[in-house]
């Protein structure tokens, strides 16, 4: 019999349940890191509560791509079989470019694993962050916890008496300030994490670059020969594009948006038709149209990582996105 936390003092989603007084672990932040975190403390047992800003899950976009690794993670705590059904397999990517002497035409093909890289699940798995987190979420509701919905972390404050940590989070129901005592507390808030600033000196060490992205998700009409592939497409004139197929026949568009080296895009004017328009340059000859569009998104890249993941007593911690690395591992991180 696996153990359970049960589901005393735990919110329900419609939020007539109050949460517990007190707990062993609260973790903040509700995404891959966090549920990941949530889950593996559950099946062990132990008392944890989990509270995020966000009133329900990830619906679409944002991380989506799973490496062998992580697979391997999944298949161990058998949770994978969902995301093995619905999601897209990639074994290669194909790499296409374009000079002002030469049209738009294929350089070259590469295998993601190789044999000799000896991964048991040799490609990457394609699913968009909302299934990955419907796994995690079942797993912890078949032990009974739920995620608190529409509950933000306010502050945390430790008992001089007992070293317990005092987690104060807004209430979803009266939107009043409310206390949870615990003996750990671990951020997985995001990039903007308001856990962090409470661990003393923890800060993000690195650079933000000037490189800008428009991110598309959506149903492709093209005559584009490499549509269902893994897609590297580079040009002199209208810089770099990334295609990645999805699961329902959608295509994710990675758009380089920076008009010269060094410049950083006005995010207020990288609009979905503005990345569109730089996605039909870059791919000139071929036709590219939109059937439609379920997810848009602009960023600039960091190379940051944060310089401590933990308070001097090991109560308060840091994960995922809130003590990022570089090269876009978010997704990764939770294991």
């Amino acid at each position: 019999m696996e153990p359970r936390a049960g589901s005393e003092g735990f919110m329900d989603h419609d939020g007539l349940q109050s949460l517990p007084p007190t707990t062993t672990v609260v973790v903040v932040g509700a995404g891959p890191s966090g549920l990941m975190l949530a889950s593996n403390l559950t099946r062990y047992g132990i008392k944890t509560t989990l509270l995020d800003d966000r009133p329900d899950k990830t619906s679409t976009g944002k991380a989506d791509g799973m490496q062998p690794k992580t697979i391997e993670t999944f298949k161990k705590f058998r949770l994978a079989d969902d995301l093995l059904r619905k999601g897209v397999k990639v074994y290669d990517i194909s790499f296409w470019e374009s000079t002002a002497d030469k049209p738009l035409q294929r350089t070259g093909r590469q295998i993601h694993y190789p044999d000799h890289v000896g991964a048991s699940d040799p490609y990457i798995l394609l699913a968009h962050q909302g299934m990955v987190e419907d796994v995690l979420i079942k797993d912890m509701e078949d032990r009974g916890v739920s995620v608190s919905r529409s509950s933000p972390f306010i502050e945390c404050s430790r008992s001089a008496a007992d070293g317990k940590i005092n987690v104060v989070y807004e209430d979803p129901a009266t939107k009043a300030p409310r206390t949870i005592e615990a003996d750990y507390l671990i951020g997985c808030d995001g990039a903007h994490s308001k856990v962090r600033p409470f661990i003393p000196e923890a800060k993000l060490i690195g650079e933000m670059t000037n490189a800008s992205w428009g991110v598309l998700d959506g149903v492709i009409e093209t005559d584009f020969p490499d549509l269902w592939s893994k897609v590297a497409v580079r040009t002199q004139h209208a810089g770099t594009i990334l295609w990645i197929p999805r699961e329902r026949n959608m295509t994710r568009l990675y758009v380089e948006l920076s008009s010269k080296e060094g410049d950083r895009m006005d995010k207020s004017l990288a609009t979905p038709e503005y990345v569109m328009s730089r996605a039909r340059e870059a791919m000139a000859p071929y036709t590219l149209e939109w059937k439609s569009i379920e997810w848009f998104g602009n960023y600039v890249v960091s190379q940051r990582v944060a310089n401590h993941f933990a308070d001097a007593e090991l109560q308060l911690f840091i994960a995922g996105d809130v003590s990022p690395i570089p090269w876009g591992r978010g997704l990764h991180r939770r294991h």
